[in-house]
């Protein structure tokens, strides 16, 4: 069936606003992925310096280590 320029029009409307959407939800996607990757490089650093002192354990929220 054909439909109207006007109903095309608004087709077009409802695809971009879905596009804006998503490409916002892609960048709090990006943005907790860079968060996760860093979270686990200090993660990851303050075991290799805590094996290294010889430390049994330790308090990841206390524990600062340095890059």
């Amino acid at each position: 069936m054909k439909m109207s320029i006007a109903w095309h029009e608004q087709c077009l409307a409802n695809r971009k606003a879905s596009l804006v959407k998503d490409i916002e939800r892609l960048e709090r996607i990006v943005a907790d992925v860079e968060r996760a990757k860093k979270d686990i490089e200090v993660y990851s650093r303050q075991i290799e310096v805590a094996k290294s002192r010889g430390k049994d354990g330790f308090y990841s929220d206390r524990f600062m280590v340095s890059k």
